[in-house]
């Protein structure tokens, strides 16, 4: 069960239209290793402000759990060029625990999708 607090700074960082509020409340998820935090802070990568996704990249980098690199490899499919590059350095950084979710990623039908996958290994 994840704690009330958490729950708050979730809605803030999907729903305040106050990009420095939602930055702050991607940092401050940094300290919890709940699967639910990992998706959320994921989501975060396609914010339009630039600022939220780097404190949700640094976040989801300071969490380390397994669940990061399967909660970001998605991203490498998304429309953004921004969100799919992000996704993709934030793999680098997560290291070794990126190869098995990109190697699913090196199937993908869409031929973009399994080039950055590859260049991202």
């Amino acid at each position: 069960m994840i704690e009330p607090e958490v729950k708050s700074t979730i809605v803030t960082l999907l729903s305040h239209e106050d990009a420095a509020v939602r930055r702050q409340a991607a940092e401050e998820l940094s300290t919890s290793t709940s699967l639910m935090v990992s998706a959320v802070l994921s989501l975060a990568l396609q914010d339009t402000d630039k600022g939220v996704r780097d404190s949700a990249a640094r976040s989801l980098l300071q969490i380390r759990t397994k669940s990061v690199p399967y909660a970001v490899v998605e991203y490498l499919t998304d429309s953004s060029f921004i969100t799919r590059n992000l996704a993709s350095e934030l793999m680098v950084k997560i290291g070794s625990d990126s190869v098995v979710p990109l190697l699913d990623y090196t199937h993908h039908e869409n031929q973009d999708v399994r080039k950055l996958a590859i260049d991202t290994l």
